[in-house]
């Protein structure tokens, strides 16, 4: 995954993002002008990415990790990201650029276990996402859906059963 960087420049200034991510998790309300920064530049940076999935992306790629690890502290101005993810993996999966790919199935999983997303929504994409030529993706997601659907049988373990 080496299409992603820590550092990107922001309106001229240059931003860790990682480091800015550990800042806004914590006081949140200091440092909402950097965050209103990425946001608009993620935000004008995304048709790019439509227009050539194929292209490596990795000012993207940065971004899609940081808004998703930051999804619960800001869900109000992140809540298109969950969908915005979701069709671009439905639309672009086969012609998406192997990084590309890799780094929004990961922001997916990061969002499924922050509850972010419910896995209904996701595994149909899994499934669907197995046609890929890329063997690494298709463990990734062998993984994921068996980690899914083991989750699902532990919740049906629990449920009451009437005096059973």
């Amino acid at each position: 995954m080496s299409a992603v960087t820590a550092k990107v420049e922001v309106n001229g200034e240059t931003i860790d993002l990682p480091l800015l991510q550990d800042k806004l998790k914590r006081q949140p309300e200091l440092y909402g002008k950097e965050f209103t920064n990425c946001y608009n530049l993620f935000k004008e940076l995304l048709p790019e990415l439509r227009d050539n999935p194929g292209k490596e992306q990795p000012t993207i790629c940065s971004f899609l990790l940081f808004f998703c690890h930051l999804f619960d502290r800001f869900p109000k101005e992140l809540q298109f990201l969950s969908t915005e993810l979701v069709n671009i993996l439905e639309q672009y999966y086969s012609i998406l650029h192997v990084t590309t790919r890799e780094i929004c199935v990961q922001c997916l999983n990061i969002l499924r276990a922050k509850n972010m997303i419910a896995p209904i929504l996701v595994i149909p994409l899994f499934v669907k996402l197995f046609k890929c030529e890329d063997k690494k993706l298709r463990e990734q997601l062998y993984g994921t859906c068996l980690l899914y659907t083991s989750d699902a049988a532990d919740d049906m373990q629990c449920v009451d059963l009437g005096g059973r």
